[in-house]
C-alpha cells in the first residue's frame, strides 16, 4: 500500500487555542491489473518492473488490447512472476538489461509477441543467462513470435504458434532444455545464434509451414528437428564450428 501521513499540522484559533489540522491517505497495493477492451501499458524510466501474481488470479495482467513492459535507464530488467494475456492485441516486453520469463504470456487473433533485451550489464547467476530466460510458456494463434537478445537466450518453457512464424535470435549463445520446445503448426522458425545453439536430446523444433533454418557462430548441437509436410517443408543448417547430434 502507500500512505501519506501529513501530521503535525497545526492550526491557530482566534480564541489563542490551538486544534489539530493534519490529514493522511492511502491506497491499497495494485493486484489483479485488468483492462478489459483496452491496452496495459508499464514504462520505468529508470527502473526495473517487476509482474507478480494477482491476488484473485495466478494472472498479472489481462488485456483486451496491446500490453507494453518497458524498463529504461541503465541496467534495468523486466521480470514477469505472473501470467501476462492479451485477448487478441500485441505483447511488447523490452529492457535495457535482461528479461525473465517465469510466467506464461499468450495472445489470440492476429496478436503478435516480441522480447527484446539489450543486456547492458553482466549480473546473470546459474543457471540463468545474461539476455533472456524464458522459463514460461509463449503461445500465439496467428500472430508472430520475435525474442531479439544482445546476449543469450536459454529456454526451458514451449513457444507455440498455430500460423505465426517464431523467431529466437541472440548475439551469444541458445539454450534449449527437454522442456523448451518450438512448434509453429503452420509458419516457419528461425534460430540464429551468435554462439552456441545447444538443445538437449528431447528437445524439440517442430515446423508444418514451410522452412526451418538454423545458423550459429559457433557449435549446433541439435536435438530433434521434426517437419510435417515432407513435400513442402526444407530444413536449412549452418555452422561457422561442427553439427553434432545431441542424442
Amino acid at each position: 500500500a502507500v500512505s501519506v501521513d501529513v501530521e503535525g499540522v497545526v492550526r491557530s484559533n482566534f480564541n489563542s487555542t490551538t486544534s489539530d489540522a493534519s490529514q493522511d491517505a492511502s491506497i491499497d497495493s495494485l493486484a489483479d491489473l485488468v483492462s478489459t477492451d483496452g491496452p496495459v501499458k508499464l514504462v520505468a524510466e529508470s527502473g526495473s518492473i517487476t509482474i507478480e501474481s494477482g491476488s484473485d488470479s495466478a494472472f498479472g495482467i489481462e488485456a483486451g488490447g496491446d500490453i507494453l513492459l518497458e524498463a529504461r535507464g541503465t541496467s534495468h530488467d523486466v521480470i514477469v512472476n505472473g501470467n501476462l494475456e492479451s485477448f487478441t492485441g500485441h505483447v511488447t516486453l523490452t529492457a535495457v538489461d535482461d528479461i525473465d520469463l517465469n510466467g506464461s504470456l499468450s495472445t489470440g487473433g492476429d496478436g503478435t509477441v516480441y522480447l527484446l533485451a539489450g543486456n547492458d550489464l553482466v549480473d546473470a547467476t546459474n543457471p540463468e543467462v545474461d539476455g533472456i530466460n524464458l522459463d514460461g510458456s509463449i503461445t500465439t494463434v496467428d500472430g508472430d513470435v520475435l525474442v531479439d537478445s544482445v546476449d543469450a537466450i536459454r529456454q526451458t518453457a514451449n513457444i507455440t504458434s498455430t500460423t505465426g512464424d517464431i523467431g529466437l535470435l541472440a548475439g551469444g549463445r541458445i539454450e534449449q532444455d527437454a522442456n523448451g520446445d518450438i512448434t509453429s503448426v503452420n509458419g516457419d522458425v528461425l534460430i540464429d545464434a551468435g554462439g552456441d545453439w545447444t538443445m538437449a536430446g528431447d528437445a524439440v523444433v517442430s515446423v508444418g509451414g514451410q522452412d526451418l533454418l538454423g545458423r550459429s557462430g559457433g557449435t549446433i548441437t541439435l536435438g530433434v528437428l521434426r517437419v510435417t509436410n515432407d513435400s513442402a517443408n526444407r530444413v536449412g543448417l549452418e555452422a561457422v564450428g561442427s553439427i553434432v547430434d545431441g542424442n
